[in-house]
């Protein structure tokens, strides 16, 4: 099954199973909405090992 061009959104992104499901679907080609909780800043990028330049 192909998930490219897939959309997931992910809740609790920023750690444990949460980050890295986005990070094994980020891999698969799966876009993604991401979200967690603020208290840390730039969580976005490393739940996914993404650099800012990949952000849209």
């Amino acid at each position: 099954m192909s998930l490219n061009e897939q959309v997931a959104l992910i809740t609790g992104a920023s750690r444990g199973l949460g980050r890295e499901v986005a990070r094994l679907l980020a891999q698969r080609g799966v876009r993604l909405i991401l979200t967690a909780s603020p208290t840390r800043s730039g969580w976005w990028r490393e739940a996914c090992g993404i650099s800012a330049g990949s952000i849209s």
